[in-house]
């Protein structure tokens, strides 16, 4: 059985389709799942989250197309949460030798609500993202690398908020996962 949602918040089409079918049975450590790379993806709140770029090669002003797949790898359900402005909070981009690129001097800075995926247990949510970075970056034709970043703000629980704090050493925002993803623009 499969359940459609969809949403359109600043400009992005937000599309969620909730798998009920049964995955094979996981566990709760993330590094019994393995991404393409071989790297394994971090689980937050025992939800991990996988990513593939759809469109590696964009022309200039054309949006990045993503493919989010959220997996309960818990026996319970949870309510995993993040932020509908996903181009300008969860993406940090990245040049050919991969130093960060600054967000553009006039890129909008507005507070976005924090979208909701209720998943059952050991159930699998996927979201297809169109993200319009040029809003918030500018590319010029070039290679590039993209990562995901969570926001750990978006936690209700402060207890998890610490736990990942500590666990990943880092600020508020902590990478999804330790892939650099490739691609590139052309004009």
């Amino acid at each position: 059985m499969r359940h459609l949602h969809a949403l359109r918040k600043n400009g992005m089409l937000i599309v969620c389709v909730t798998v009920s079918t049964m995955c094979p049975i996981l566990t709760r450590a993330a590094a019994d799942l393995q991404v393409t790379s071989g790297k394994s993806p971090r689980a937050f709140a025992d939800v991990i989250a996988e990513f593939v770029l759809e469109n590696t090669q964009l022309r200039l002003g054309e949006p990045l197309k993503v493919r989010m797949t959220l997996r309960n790898v818990s026996s319970r359900s949870v309510t995993f949460r993040y932020d509908a402005a996903f181009a300008a909070q969860h993406v940090r981009i990245f040049d050919s030798r991969k130093r960060e690129i600054l967000f553009r001097m006039d890129a909008p800075a507005s507070e976005s609500p924090a979208i909701e995926i209720p998943l059952g247990p050991r159930k699998t949510a996927v979201i297809e993202l169109q993200l319009k970075l040029w809003k918030y970056y500018e590319l010029l034709p070039g290679s590039y690398y993209l990562r995901f970043y969570y926001d750990l703000r978006l936690f209700d629980d402060k207890a998890l908020f610490a736990k990942y704090r500590k666990l990943y050493h880092s600020s508020d925002f902590v990478p999804w996962d330790t892939r650099y993803y490739p691609f590139s623009v052309r004009k």
